[in-house]
């Protein structure tokens, strides 16, 4: 090995590795309601014939203004990113294919879409607030034949700092 080398070798193993970024579960208890009220829109065969074999099991669920609150306190100065996520599994539904949820922001946070088993960037930057907080307005789409009850969509949250 060549003094070169060898030198290379010594600083590689001296100098520090960036540390992988640790999802931290953020507090959203201060959310005003834990539970969303949900309006469901079933797809009716009677009002076209013109629909397709999924437009007819599709049903569409909207909650309008649902307020998240979330503790980033302890985060605050520090460049992060915020992820919403929505377990694998979610009971009522048979297959993770059976639901898909997109919703619009009214403020920090990014607008954007899930599916049970992801976790996607709802905010990216310079936390400056002890408390973070925005109005998402969800649509839920859901197959109708991938359930098997009422589904119950549950999501969190997590924090990465960068």
């Amino acid at each position: 090995m060549s003094l070169r080398a060898t030198w290379f070798f010594w600083l590689l193993l001296i100098l520090p590795l960036p540390a992988a970024a640790q999802a931290i579960p953020l507090d959203e208890s201060a959310s005003p309601r834990q539970r969303i009220q949900a309006q469901a829109d079933w797809f009716d065969a009677h009002r076209s014939f013109e629909l397709s074999h999924d437009e007819l099991n599709r049903i569409v669920a909207r909650a309008d203004a649902v307020e998240v609150r979330l503790n980033t306190a302890a985060y605050v100065g520090r460049q992060a990113r915020i992820f919403l996520v929505v377990p694998a599994f979610l009971p009522g539904l048979v297959s993770e294919a059976g639901m898909r949820m997109s919703w619009s922001t009214r403020g920090h946070f990014a607008p954007g879409a899930i599916s049970p088993g992801q976790r996607v960037v709802l905010f990216s930057g310079l936390v400056t607030e002890p408390e973070m907080s925005d109005f998402l307005d969800l649509s839920i789409v859901l197959d109708s034949r991938l359930m098997s009850g009422a589904v119950n969509v549950e999501m969190s949250y997590e924090i990465e700092l960068q």
